[in-house]
């Protein structure tokens, strides 16, 4: 079982969504925080793996959610809706210890499935349900990348569960 480390930490942040769409201080928290964690969660593989597949699924992290955690802040602003402050929110995410008898890409990648899971659903549901029109351009928007990172992370864990 994963420890409270990384896996729970982004879950906490994430599976407080509901079947409807969050308010709109909830959803910029909730994706604030789930970014600043796949970015987080990818720096600590990359120093943590050898595997070119884990490296290259988690330099797409960083990047990907690098440039999602902009648009957020750029559009929190906008809005004048306060978003977590990154370094605030990374220094709350904790390293990673592997599943007991896994390896630790194994364990990373059971943890991206969990947490891609739950950031796809609450995009979703954002994306469906939003009333503030620009939230739901900006789910609706970055859905597609958040399902490629969701199939990305179902394909590690069917290379590295043993």
């Amino acid at each position: 079982m994963i420890k409270p480390t990384l896996a729970r930490l982004s879950l906490a942040l994430l599976l407080a969504t509901t079947a409807c769409a969050a308010s709109a201080n909830d959803f910029i928290d909730r994706a604030s925080a789930a970014g600043v964690g796949q970015v987080e969660a990818s720096k600590q593989a990359l120093a943590k793996t050898g595997y070119d597949d884990v490296k290259t699924y988690a330099n797409v992290m960083i990047k990907d959610h690098t440039i999602i955690n902009e648009q957020l802040a750029q559009l929190g602003q906008k809005l004048n809706i306060q978003v977590p402050a990154e370094a605030a929110l990374a220094g709350k995410v904790k390293p990673m210890k592997p599943i007991a008898g896994k390896s630790w890409e194994a364990s990373y990648a059971a943890n991206q499935v969990q947490v891609q899971t739950a950031v796809a659903e609450l995009f979703k549901d954002e994306a469906n349900s939003s009333d503030v029109p620009e939230l739901k351009a900006y789910a609706l928007e970055n859905l597609p990348t958040v399902n490629r990172h969701l199939k990305m992370a179902q394909r590690l864990l069917k290379t590295y569960k043993k």
